[in-house]
């Protein structure tokens, strides 16, 4: 299966950069280039009420491939009553009006249903946009959104500075690229229908490289406004288990973080469906929070595999610590059963869906150190090398032995 999906990536790859034949003639750079990107989508959203289409996105860390999926899309460009639809598979759902925020997660068995406060655009709509998953989802590809009545919520995601000709299976694209101090993008445009085809991202962070590729495919042009209303009719007998918020009862994450006491009862199920907590565990403990659209996440879990040694140990509980993975957005066993048995860690994996509303998760990976008498000692949002964990751990130990 990964040498199918590695051969998947070469394949797009090669679509994208050896099949782009380039006319040096028409390339231009700076402003001019940013002014094409511009027009094209301003052509796109003035030739077109709605437009759909479906990606292809590979999400590869470290050339460990850690996410394959396809995205649906669905935009209507009206000022009036604008939207962006967002389907991920047939297992999330994501919907943003000029008066609303809609969300429905059949893996959480979740339903978001916020309104915009239109008098002084609360924060919390406008944060979604900017930083919440769909901001996330739609970050590569924000050229379809730039002509969309609530675009403000998204900053100017590209800054482009350069713009060449090139043709991808004889059809005329012009290739954008935007460059940041750790980043680079390829945007694909098609110049007869303006409908951006494809982009890749290569960005290097800490010492990792992270490639993300993006194919679109099946645009289609027609009103999808029916079959969106079916999806996120929240009325419909089939939610009716379904935990349902709105702006006034969705979860807050807490910003707790000096000790573990908040969180020493909170229910951690494994996948036998047994229940545990913190205060049960003696001696060291990491906990390690992960959620299963976290590409760093599931790169860590499968770096446990890889280091086990003869008797089935990973390198931290040959230091005396017990690893606890926890899974805390999400309680569907299934799933994370599979994630646990792709990664090896069905003995070290659990749930606890709204634990950040005990202790601060400020990145959908994080981990916590605790010592055996329930402090926290260390934390942070990577574990590297283990260096800093075990340096902290020795250290803290030294001072109790003092």
């Amino acid at each position: 299966m990964k040498k199918l999906l590695k051969l998947n990536i070469v394949f797009l790859l090669l679509s994208l950069v050896i099949s782009c034949k380039s006319q040096d003639t028409d390339k231009t750079t700076g402003l001019r280039a940013k002014s094409e990107f511009k027009s094209q989508a301003k052509k796109l959203a003035s030739d077109h009420e709605w437009v759909s289409f479906k990606y292809r996105f590979i999400h590869d860390y470290d050339n460990k491939i850690v996410e394959d999926l396809i995205v649906s899309i669905s935009i209507k460009y009206d000022e009036s009553n604008s939207l962006v639809f967002i389907g991920i598979g047939n297992d999330k759902y994501y919907l943003l009006t000029n008066d609303t925020y809609k969300n429905l997660d059949h893996v959480k068995r979740n339903i978001l249903d916020i309104r915009k406060n239109k008098a002084d655009k609360d924060d919390l709509y406008k944060n979604i946009g900017r930083y919440g998953t769909v901001s996330n989802i739609m970050y590569h590809i924000s050229y379809y959104l730039k002509q969309i009545d609530f675009a403000y919520v998204w900053p100017v995601r590209l800054s482009i500075s350069e713009c060449e000709s090139v043709s991808i299976g004889d059809v005329p694209h012009n290739r954008y690229v935007a460059r940041k101090p750790d980043e680079v993008i390829e945007c694909f445009v098609d110049k007869k229908t303006n409908t951006l085809d494809s982009v890749c991202s290569v960005f290097k962070y800490d010492g990792h490289t992270i490639d993300k590729y993006y194919k679109m495919y099946d645009f289609d042009f027609g009103n999808k406004q029916q079959y969106i209303d079916s999806i996120f009719d929240f009325d419909n007998q089939k939610y009716i288990h379904y935990a349902k918020y709105d702006e006034f009862t969705m979860p807050v994450m807490s910003m707790q973080t000096d000790d573990a006491g908040d969180i020493l009862d909170f229910p951690l199920v494994n996948l036998d469906g047994d229940t545990v907590t913190l205060r049960e565990q003696e001696g060291w403990v990491l906990l390690n929070f992960w959620t299963m659209n976290c590409g760093p996440c599931l790169a860590n879990l499968q770096n446990y595999k890889h280091e086990q040694d003869s008797l089935g140990y990973r390198i931290l509980e040959n230091e005396g610590i017990r690893i606890l993975a926890v899974e805390h957005r999400s309680d569907n066993m299934e799933l994370i059963g599979k994630v646990a048995d792709r990664t090896n860690c069905r003995d070290i994996m659990y749930s606890a869906k709204n634990i950040s509303t005990k202790i601060s998760i400020p990145y959908l990976g994080y981990y916590y150190l605790i010592d055996p008498s329930k402090k926290i000692i260390w934390k942070d949002g990577s574990l590297g090398d283990y260096s800093s964990l075990l340096k902290a751990k020795k250290e803290h130990e030294m001072n109790i032995k003092n």
